[in-house]
């Protein structure tokens, strides 16, 4: 009987071993720091992520070109809100347009409550092209559409949805194939939606003119069409299927105080991230930098967020993850408060702008990585979409009370955007404090790599 089960237990092995296409040995790692482990148990043995290798990076691949498509569309809102306010929806205030990129965020984190344990139970394959068809689909519907409850439907709901069914199995499924280099990862496959906000409003500002609103949104769909197909060749589950998480199970996590103060940290981060990737495009006009300028603010934000994702995620890995995190938090928020806030200058804008996108792009690859680390294999997409399920209503706030908050200033010019500057500034040193909060409950050594 001992000979049979150490013989079930090396076929279990095995077989895992090359569905990860890795000859990886499997061993427990070292856990001094007393957070949850890289790995995850099944049927008695703990399986150790590969860490690298091709199949691991295909997946990466394949997991930016998601980000490109889904996130890339949300990074680019500004334009689409400039050009939708002067076009089809012209006489609505910037709050009410502010509804349609809010709602798509919104859907595309909140998802992540019912897409994670689908994940989990069922893996990426099916999830990814369902939700590639319904993108595709519903980019064409857009080109057709013309009225306020039109963009609603289609670019804030079917968009939202089909995000969320690409986006949350590309990112669990990329944190299951790294340890070490998790953060690294993560940082470069995030990189795929600020590479989405530079070159998409690029794209749309010379596109629009050009091809008009018709002809530029089917081609868009067309390039999107490319990335898909990329994406669904490439990525796929490291962990063999299991039964469907029980819905109590997915809200286990919340009893651990370490997850609770990082999902709280992630609702406030996002909360303050929104109003400068929506409002800064019409900063711009106000301190009269011009219209074709403004259109490209959101360039200058996605370049700075690229290079701060890979970077910051490259540090993060030796550095400690919580710990870059809280300091990304502070300077962001010091940028929002003292730069922004006093911006006069097409120059000092573009400063802003970039410096902002580097700081806060980091905090984007950071906030994945640390739910990763304090979490097992198996629960991974689970925690994953727990948290930004949450975070999504800080995503659905954020601009309509961003655009209420100009809208109904009592200041003139460019002084109108105080209150959502100072909301905005403000959201980010409460992160900070969240996060720090959350590193100090995973490890309470105060030099300690976390």
């Amino acid at each position: 009987m001992v000979l049979e089960s150490q013989a079930r237990e090396s076929d279990v092995v095995s077989h895992l071993a090359a569905g990860a296409g890795a000859a990886e040995d499997t061993h427990i790692p070292d856990d001094k720091s007393g957070k949850s482990a890289e790995y995850d148990e099944v049927e008695g043995q703990e399986i150790q992520p590969p860490d690298g290798g091709f199949r691991a990076w295909s997946v990466v691949l394949g997991a930016w070109c998601v980000q490109f498509v889904a996130y890339g569309i949300g990074n680019s809102f500004g334009t689409f809100q400039s050009y939708y306010s002067e076009h089809q929806l012209v006489g609505l205030s910037a709050d009410t347009v502010s509804w349609i990129g809010s709602l798509q965020l919104f859907l595309l984190l909140f998802g992540g409550s019912f897409v994670g344990p689908l994940f989990d139970a069922y893996g990426a394959r099916w999830l990814v092209f369902s939700g590639s068809v319904l993108y595709i689909f519903s980019f064409f519907i857009l080109s057709a559409c013309r009225r306020y409850y039109q963009f609603i439907i289609v670019h804030g709901i079917l968009l939202g949805i089909a995000s969320t069914l690409m986006f949350h199995p590309a990112m669990a499924a990329t944190s299951h194939y790294f340890d070490k280099r998790k953060a690294l990862a993560m940082g470069i496959v995030v990189t795929g939606g600020g590479v989405g906000g530079v070159v998409l409003p690029l794209l749309l500002s010379n596109l629009f003119e050009k091809l008009g609103y018709g002809w530029t949104i089917r081609v868009l769909a067309f390039i999107f069409l490319a990335f898909l197909i990329v994406a669904n060749l490439t990525i796929k589950a490291l962990l063999p299927p299991r039964k469907p998480t029980p819905i109590l199970q997915t809200f286990q996590g919340l009893k651990e105080a370490n997850l609770v103060l990082l999902t709280a940290g992630s609702w406030f981060f996002s909360l303050g991230l929104i109003t400068p990737y929506f409002f800064l495009p019409g900063y711009a006009q106000v301190i009269g930098s011009g219209t074709t300028f403004s259109l490209y603010c959101i360039t200058f934000l996605s370049v700075g967020s690229v290079v701060g994702r890979v970077v910051m995620g490259f540090f993060s890995d030796r550095l400690g993850r919580f710990n870059v995190f809280v300091a990304c938090l502070l300077i962001s928020g010091i940028l929002v408060l003292a730069m922004w806030l006093h911006c006069t200058s097409t120059a000092t804008l573009i400063a802003f702008a970039v410096l902002f996108g580097f700081f806060t792009g980091g905090c984007e690859s950071l906030v994945p990585a640390c739910a990763g680390q304090i979490s097992s294999q198996r629960m991974t997409g689970n925690r994953l979409g727990l948290m930004w399920a949450i975070g999504s209503f800080a995503s659905l706030v954020s601009g309509p009370i961003g655009g209420a908050l100009v809208a109904h200033s009592s200041l003139s010019g460019h002084e109108g955007y105080s209150g959502a500057i100072i909301f905005s500034g403000v959201a980010f040193f409460i992160s900070a404090v969240c996060i720090l909060a959350s590193r100090l409950a995973t490890d309470r050594r105060i030099f300690a790599v976390v």
